[in-house]
């Protein structure tokens, strides 16, 4: 594997899974490494490899889940439960970015790699959310259908380039006065059909561009962004009561500052 491989498998597997926005830090990596021009079939795997260990981690979760729904869905009796109510909310919580998504999305493409966007909307977004997580007093971990729309509609945020779908769904929990593990959780499960789509489309425009998908690069970054994303899961997991989001906040701050040094300098 490659440094650049290497990278861009730490920037998806990791960032991905904190509210940073992972698409940013790839660009950089690319920027970093002089690479103009991407092998579709790369990025393709990568997505793979975190929609895996987001699968994997949550895999009880999401059969409880689905199975709730299902049973609520033919017995009206069967619906008055936490399960079946939170299944409720994360469709609810998808619509926005799906149907509103479908419509700006293509408009927004021109701007997807402005890194003066990316690091105003890093800067921006990071000052919100780490104002937001550090003020916030009430916490519950009730996730009720009005919420579940806010934070659907705060996924519109994240179209724009730097804006980090998780940031800006954790941002509206955490305003909300939802707990930062079950803003977590709900964030990541929210994340799901989102991976899973990017997913998708990129495989079948890959394909359309006459991609090989079975070789071991692939296979090797799949795998890597796999044990990555299953780690980074699993630490934010145990410790993200104890250590809160503002860090992650501070964090973009100096992430889009870092950006802005570096547009200067390549200017010179």
């Amino acid at each position: 594997m490659t440094y650049y491989l290497l990278f861009l498998c730490l920037a998806q597997g990791i960032t991905e899974f904190l509210p940073v926005s992972s698409s940013a830090h790839m660009m950089m990596v690319n920027q970093w490494f002089s690479i103009e021009k991407h092998d579709a079939s790369l990025y393709v795997g990568l997505h793979i490899g975190t929609l895996l260990s987001i699968t994997a981690f949550y895999v009880k979760d999401i059969i409880v889940l689905v199975l709730a729904f299902i049973r609520g869905s033919f017995c009206p009796n069967k619906r008055n439960n936490n399960d079946f109510n939170m299944a409720l909310c994360l469709l609810i919580a998808t619509m926005p970015a799906i149907i509103v998504g479908f419509f700006i999305k293509p408009y927004l493409a021109h701007i997807q790699d402005n890194l003066l966007i990316i690091a105003c909307s890093s800067i921006t977004f990071g000052g919100l959310l780490a104002f937001i997580d550090h003020y916030t007093a009430l916490e519950h971990d009730t996730m009720t259908k009005k919420r579940a729309i806010l934070i659907g509609l705060s996924q519109l945020l994240a179209f724009f380039p730097g804006g980090s779908r998780l940031g800006t769904t954790i941002t509206a929990a955490r305003m909300l006065g939802i707990s930062r593990l079950a803003s977590f959780h709900f964030s990541m499960l929210l994340s799901i059909p989102v991976v899973l789509g990017a997913s998708v489309l990129m495989g079948y425009d890959a394909y359309q561009c006459g991609t090989v998908f079975v070789n071991k690069t692939l296979a090797t970054v799949v795998l890597t962004t796999f044990i990555l994303g299953m780690t980074t899961l699993f630490i934010i997991n145990k410790f993200i009561d104890r250590i809160g989001f503002s860090i992650f906040g501070i964090y973009r701050i100096l992430f889009g500052s870092g950006i802005l040094l570096w547009i200067f300098i390549t200017k010179l």
